[in-house]
């Protein structure tokens, strides 16, 4: 039976992690987890996620600093041990600087095996950061999530978005989950099926799109359209462009008169027509 995965997409809601050359951390994390939930589970693979969409895991209304981030990275552990995975992966971009891949695990747990063949596998793409491994453990970074999930776990470092890495994310970020499930299927014993699906295809101009111009619009009914413009974009293609490669320009109508968003993956939030959704 294949053994049962946990992805983490850092960051997320208040926290947009890293930013830098027009990209935002936790909307990568998230691009990169639901494309790999999608190729895993398509193989068999039982995958539960800490988060689907831009928000944080748990409730933390009210809270803020270190008691916010504490709740915040609590929340991702606990998800993963009520589902009693074999395995938690946590997705992350870097900043700092530099460039490449690189991982980091507790050193003396099963996750040592499995983080440099994930480092390996976005190295085809991005290079390495020095070591593959660094201690992510209390006599190292200390790393919430992989102190305090039962899980063996690994927590991930793609690439830089404050580097030359950038224009590599911006190009060729599609190519990262389908790398990381080749390493991940074979670990976790799910089969490879003849019609793996493919990352999107990168729409190379922003597509207009009208949502529901006759009446006022709920932010439940604008989240709807937007799902469904993103299918019909999308052609069931698993996983979806983002960024300038495929945001949707979307009118509705509101109560001050006729506004223009930009949604889906957004990275470049100083574009005049993005108002947020």
């Amino acid at each position: 039976m294949p053994l049962k995965l946990c992805l983490d997409a850092g960051h997320g809601g208040y926290d947009p992690g890293a930013c830098a050359n027009g990209l935002q951390e936790k909307d990568l994390n998230l691009f990169v987890a639901l494309h790999l939930r999608d190729l895993l589970e398509h193989a068999g693979i039982d995958v539960v996620m800490t988060r689907e969409t831009d928000v944080c895991p748990v409730d933390v209304e009210g809270l803020t600093g270190q008691e916010r981030v504490t709740k915040d990275l609590q929340g991702r552990c606990d998800i993963s041990d009520a589902a009693n995975v074999d395995w938690f992966v946590s997705i992350h971009f870097n900043a700092g600087g530099g460039t490449g891949a690189e991982s980091y695990c507790e050193l003396g747990g099963e996750a040592i095996h499995l983080a440099p063949l994930l480092v390996d596998a976005c190295a085809l793409t991005f290079g390495y950061h020095g070591e593959k491994i660094k201690d992510g453990g209390a006599s190292g970074a200390n790393l919430y999530v992989l102190k305090n999930t039962a899980a063996h776990a690994v927590l991930l470092e793609v690439a830089y978005v404050d580097s030359s890495d950038a224009q590599k994310i911006k190009d060729r970020v599609n190519e990262v989950a389908p790398n990381l499930f080749k390493v991940l299927v074979k670990t976790l014993g799910g089969s490879v099926p003849v019609d793996v699906p493919q990352p999107a295809a990168p729409v190379q101009t922003i597509v207009p799109a009208v949502v529901n111009t006759n009446d006022y619009v709920t932010k439940e009914e604008l989240k709807q359209a937007i799902d469904q413009i993103w299918k019909d974009l999308s052609n069931g293609v698993i996983g979806r462009s983002i960024g300038e490669h495929g945001d949707a320009l979307v009118t509705i109508k509101t109560e001050n008169g006729t506004e223009t968003v930009l949604a889906g993956s957004v990275f470049d939030p100083s574009n005049p027509n993005f108002k947020g959704v």
